[in-house]
């Protein structure tokens, strides 16, 4: 046993919550040291730091969270009377959701007196947060960003649920069918959390760096989707 460890949530805004947890935690561990004489060398505090999803999103500097977590830790554990633990953080969501970005191809669009609806090739399967707890995007047409942004739209999935809406509204240059429609920080809990959702096949995903590109997942297709099945 090297130490003690805590995960408050993600997608924190702000320092307070982590504060008051880290104080809980060198308490916590001040109990250790008095009911059963060991004392934790580690303190791990966790990630869930935040990003930002869409343009109006308020997100602190990870580095800036990063350095008072470990700042408040080493502080909350020396009042205690504990020597200062060596501080363990979880930094993967700030750094891997920044890092991917989902393509969508427009497979419709439905101009109505009250709103544009762009209808893509995928959905809630693919990307279920907005549904789960009202997570924000936001999109750009990803061959045409130097085309005038004209028209506000929302985006919806190809499930044919009520709930299946990406974005409420973005605004974009006119789309039209074909367009490639690009969602940034989509590369933590989107393709961990996609699934066959209405039989349908997951994404490919692919690694580009320095202008290389690999797949490092292949697209699922319906032969995968019946290997199970038995006659």
């Amino acid at each position: 046993m090297l130490g003690v460890h805590v995960h408050v949530g993600s997608q924190l805004s702000d320092f307070d919550a982590q504060a008051e947890t880290i104080v809980r935690l060198a308490a916590f561990a001040a109990g250790c040291r008095d009911e059963l004489g060991w004392v934790a060398r580690v303190a791990d505090l966790g990630g869930g730091f935040g990003i930002r999803h869409h343009p109006a999103d308020e997100v602190p500097d990870a580095a800036a969270l990063a350095a008072s977590a470990a700042t408040t830790a080493r502080l909350a554990f020396v009042e205690q009377g504990l020597p200062r633990p060596e501080v363990w953080l979880e930094p993967g969501r700030c750094l891997v959701g920044r890092a991917g970005v989902t393509l969508y191809r427009v497979g419709s669009v439905k101009r109505l007196p009250e709103r544009t609806w762009v209808a893509i090739d995928g959905g809630m399967s693919d990307n279920p947060r907005p549904q789960l707890y009202d997570a924000r995007y936001t999109a750009l047409s990803a061959a045409r960003v130097d085309e005038p942004v004209d028209e506000v739209v929302s985006v919806a999935g190809m499930h044919c649920e009520s709930g299946d809406v990406l974005i409420d509204d973005v605004a974009l240059p006119s789309p039209r069918r074909g367009d490639l429609l690009a969602v940034p920080a989509t590369g933590a809990y989107t393709l961990a959390m996609a699934s066959n959702y209405n039989g349908v096949p997951r994404p490919a995903a692919v690694l580009v760096r320095e202008g290389a590109a690999r797949v490092i997942r292949v697209r699922e297709t319906i032969d995968d989707l019946l290997r199970p099945e038995t006659e």
